[in-house]
């Protein structure tokens, strides 16, 4: 006769239980999910119908010096913040600056699926079109790899004749992108959008991102940042790489595997193309000198030829001039 415990009795209900709990949390989250997608191609298309800003509300912004003043306040307290705060590595900057953009996503979406035609709402919005046409998060990586290129083939020996607008462009960019993202923090601060939950976070994730930015647009005092591989920095009151720029340029790369043993990872890339260019030059000059004697040829039966002035060296004198 077998024999039914209490116990299995219960767990196996608490088990059923729990089972239908999870089926049920799991079809709320996907249809929220669901739900999400939705509305958010709902704001796409909203803003893809509203793409003339002139249709859309924006007399809270308009003239508003109230607004502006206190916006550029607070873009210079984030950017004076940053002097003092640590520059972010890479990868916390990128966490921090898809977090911020999913924030500025969220509370576009909440305002929209609250009322699209809300007044406030609706500022915000066109608020955020305005400065998006300046600079977007598109815009700013577009120009992150167009630099990445440019800083590429100069490694390689290979500068480009557009090198110092990619790199100019770069850091523009850089500086257009925190003031955007400082503004429109403000701005949904200033009509109430922003959660209450989520402040503290997102002012903590601003700083680090406008840290980040403006050092790499040449904002801050330290006058070097990092991109890739490469180490930039200069010595000029004006920003590098622009035409009326008087001072000198550096650019170290990191030290790669195959110049390890020959050169020193503190030296200039164009110091090392120059080093390599004069150990082949002394190299060709030696296999001449051998063949030479070997044929009991004079050296002097030749004009010399000076070839300091090699094309790597030519480089050289171009980087110090733009």
């Amino acid at each position: 006769m077998q024999v039914h415990s209490p116990y299995n009795f219960y767990f196996n209900s608490a088990n059923t239980a729990n089972t239908a709990t999870l089926a049920t949390q799991e079809k709320n989250e996907k249809s929220i999910k669901q739900d999400n997608v939705k509305t958010k191609e709902n704001l796409y298309e909203f803003i893809k119908e509203y793409s003339n800003i002139q249709n859309l509300d924006s007399s809270l912004i308009i003239g508003n010096d109230k607004l502006h003043k206190g916006m550029m306040e607070y873009q210079e307290s984030i950017k004076n913040q940053a002097k003092n705060t640590p520059i972010s590595s890479q990868d916390e900057f990128q966490a921090n600056l898809d977090f911020l953009f999913n924030q500025m996503e969220n509370i576009l979406l909440q305002g929209f699926n609250e009322n699209m035609n809300d007044k406030e709402f609706q500022n915000l919005l066109s608020g955020y079109m305005m400065t998006n046409r300046v600079v977007s998060k598109q815009s700013y990586e577009d120009s992150t790899q167009d630099a990445l290129q440019a800083l590429s083939r100069l490694k390689n020996g290979n500068k480009s004749d557009d090198f110092k607008q990619k790199l100019s462009d770069y850091m523009t960019n850089s500086n257009a992108l925190a003031t955007s993202i400082s503004g429109f923090f403000y701005q949904a601060e200033y009509f109430n959008k922003i959660p209450q939950n989520q402040k503290n976070t997102i002012q903590n994730a601003l700083e680090k991102v406008a840290s980040y930015l403006f050092n790499q647009g040449g904002a801050l005092d330290n006058k070097s940042f990092k991109l890739g591989d490469a180490t930039i920095s200069w010595n000029g009151d004006d920003l590098p790489f622009k035409d009326y720029y008087k001072g000198e340029v550096q650019i170290v790369f990191t030290k790669s595997a195959s110049f390890a043993s020959t050169f020193d990872s503190s030296q200039t890339f164009f110091e090392v193309l120059e080093q390599r260019d004069k150990l082949e030059k002394e190299n060709q000059e030696l296999k001449t000198k051998q063949a030479y004697n070997a044929y009991g040829i004079p050296q002097n039966t030749f004009a010399k030829t000076d070839s300091t002035d090699s094309i790597m060296q030519t480089l050289l004198k171009e980087s110090k001039v733009g």
